[in-house]
């Protein structure tokens, strides 16, 4: 078996062949050291082992603790669906750097069976689970009939990886919300606007913000300028310029209680300025 056989690109998809006597019942994925966001993952056996297809979606992530973040993917069985994606990582950007699959759980019949359609029932770090150490070599495996599930362990995220940091990302579907993403506290990637709520998410500080409009100009985001509205005090160009940032009455989020004052809150809105060097418009075919 080939190890690092190959990459997949932002937005597409990749195929690995594996060659192996048995069937692949359990599967380890390990990360590199540039943070990748599973959508999903399926595997199909070769047919003299049974021909068989299994599927996990990206949303299992954000169910059983993972750092997770909207996707522009779509999967073959359901084109309505546009499943979360769950980060790993190698070099600490975020915590989890291993997850592990053992596909029979997630067949049809297991599920069509099971009177428990909570995805968490799956979180057990056998069915489906993270791992903290890098390239760790063994699996966990069931070792008698009675399935006993080790606690579910969530972390809070860290520091969001370079790479997303000044990107955003601007969404118009159903599936998508920036206030889902603001409202959790295992999120993690760019900033997200979303056209239909009308709302932008300040993903790294967990901070939601209004659209700009007629009605709403301060403390808002500007999605032509892709900058956020404050509320200014004083005469600009200078020394005694004051800021406030009123966060309490529009703001919502984790951070809402704790607004800025003074010439650090003016500091904190000149640097949503022109932030961004790469912006994902999904509306847009492509991006």
């Amino acid at each position: 078996m080939k190890a690092d056989p190959g990459t997949v690109n932002n937005g597409n998809l990749g195929e690995v062949k594996v060659d192996h006597e048995n069937q692949g019942a359990y599967t380890l994925f390990s990360a590199n050291d540039d943070a990748i966001c599973v959508a999903w993952v399926t595997t199909t056996w070769s047919d003299d082992r049974g021909g068989n297809k299994y599927a996990v979606s990206g949303d299992y992530g954000e169910a059983c603790g993972g750092t997770w973040f909207e996707s522009h993917m779509y999967t073959d069985s359901n084109k309505e669906h546009q499943p979360k994606c769950f980060w790993i990582d190698k070099n600490g950007d975020q915590a989890k750097t291993v997850f592990q699959v053992r596909w029979p759980a997630f067949s049809e019949s297991e599920y069509d069976s099971n009177s428990d359609k909570d995805p968490k029932r799956l979180c057990n770090n056998i069915d489906f689970g993270f791992r903290d150490e890098k390239d760790p070599n063994s699996i966990n495996y069931w070792t008698s009939s009675k399935k006993r599930s080790s606690p579910l362990r969530v972390r809070q995220p860290i520091a969001r990886p370079e790479c997303v940091k000044s990107e955003l990302v601007v969404s118009e579907f159903d599936n998508h919300s920036a206030k889902r993403l603001c409202e959790s506290h295992t999120s993690m990637g760019p900033d997200f606007a979303h056209i239909r709520e009308g709302l932008f998410c300040d993903t790294e500080h967990k901070i939601l913000y209004p659209f700009c409009n007629e009605k709403i100009t301060n403390n808002c985001f500007d999605l032509e300028t892709r900058s956020i509205h404050h509320e200014h005090t004083g005469p600009i160009g200078h020394g005694n310029l004051t800021a406030l940032v009123n966060t309490q009455s529009l703001v919502k989020g984790p951070n809402a209680s704790k607004p800025m004052k003074g010439p650090s809150a003016f500091a904190a809105n000149k640097a949503t300025e022109d932030r961004y060097e790469r912006v994902r418009d999904w509306r847009i075919q492509g991006k």
